[in-house]
């Protein structure tokens, strides 16, 4: 079983990318550039990434100091798999808004996406020091640990984002696998129960069923 494959990654994020600045991905514009940014949202959301990144560069022409048009096109290339130009474009993002904690944590969840997990690991705390309440810092962070191997790290760090996302069946799935590879079995089925009866994120409206006592490869 790959804990970080990339589909299941895409997949986290998928339910997130369209919402507006209390969320995760796209924002909506201030007035100045809310055509093309509207609209690439909008082209976003139909999966018409080149045409949403088209409209988001547009946008950024028309009011460069805003940082929702880069965050915005950041998430349309990270969509349509352009990583590095999407952590180019959070990049950007954050020095255009360095307190905006949300460009901190995308960024690092996509340099996971790039397995690079050291270098996710700034980002994700200056992250939370912006905003301690944000659950996914939490799990997107667990996910960098993981990729280190930092099981008891990764222990805490989805047990906070259960504190405050606890219906979000990932953040149990992850803390099975931690606790499995902790050895503390019993928790991690305890883990795997719970994940059961949390129903998954995404269109498919599915289950999410990853097995914490199964042995590697079964999956």
């Amino acid at each position: 079983m790959n804990i970080l494959n990339k589909p299941t990654i895409i997949i986290a994020i998928a339910s997130l990318l369209w919402f507006t600045a209390a969320g995760t991905g796209f924002c909506k514009p201030p007035a100045a550039s809310a055509g093309h940014m509207q609209k690439g949202i909008e082209l976003a959301q139909q999966k018409q990434y080149d045409a949403a990144i088209a409209e988001f560069t547009k946008a950024i022409k028309e009011n460069p100091k805003d940082p929702r048009g880069y965050a915005n096109r950041a998430t349309a290339y990270r969509a349509s798999n352009r990583l590095p130009d999407a952590i180019a474009d959070f990049s950007k993002a954050i020095e255009v808004a360095p307190k905006d904690e949300i460009a901190y944590r995308e960024r690092g969840n996509t340099q996971v996406m790039q397995s690079q997990f050291d270098a996710a690991l700034p980002d994700f705390d200056k992250a939370i020091e912006l905003k301690p309440d944000d659950g996914y810092a939490y799990k997107f962070r667990g996910f960098a640990e993981i990729g280190l191997n930092q099981w008891d790290k990764a222990v805490a760090d989805f047990t906070k984002a259960i504190e405050k996302e606890p219906n979000d069946p990932q953040n149990y799935d992850r803390r099975a696998w931690a606790n499995r590879n902790l050895k503390n079995y019993d928790a991690a089925v305890v883990n795997r129960k719970k994940s059961d009866r949390c129903r998954a994120f995404g269109e498919t409206g599915r289950y999410v069923h990853l097995d914490a006592t199964v042995r590697e490869g079964d999956c």
